[in-house]
């Protein structure tokens, strides 16, 4: 059996070069064990990045009111480098736990179809809506 190595999940990449890596999950570790095994689909390596990098930016933003520091966040500019493959994921995350989104969607998507809405709750329905109708979301 080949060494375990833990790397932290924001330094996973996105696509894994080795076709006999294989995630493995350990419990209350926001890291991602390789060892030898039948490849890492994309998705779920995209998936675990996203989350560890939502979790890490809501942490560490909860006590700051600006919103262009909140946006500033490393962790959130990950999460927009990550491009329209991050997209069905912020909208899951947005439908399911909130948050402010709608920088990260109008930088990805170079949309805004709620621009000059200042209700959140509201803002958020029609990003919904929109991502719904442009196929976004499941």
């Amino acid at each position: 059996m080949p060494d375990l190595v833990e790397i932290p999940i924001d330094q996973v990449p996105l696509r894994s070069n080795q076709a006999n890596d294989q995630v493995l999950s350990a419990s209350g570790s926001p890291g991602i064990v390789f060892s030898g095994g039948g490849g890492i689909p994309d998705d779920l390596l995209l998936r675990a990045r996203f989350d560890e990098l939502a979790r890490r930016w809501k942490k560490e933003t909860a006590h700051i009111s600006s919103a262009t520091k909140t946006a500033m966040h490393p962790a959130y500019q990950a999460i927009i480098g990550m491009g329209e493959k991050a997209l069905p994921l912020i909208f899951a995350n947005l439908r399911d736990e909130g948050g402010h989104w709608f920088w990260a969607l109008n930088a990805i998507t170079q949309a805004d179809p709620a621009g000059g809405c200042d209700d959140f709750a509201t803002a958020a329905r029609i990003w919904l809506e929109w991502a719904e109708a442009e196929g976004l979301v499941r």
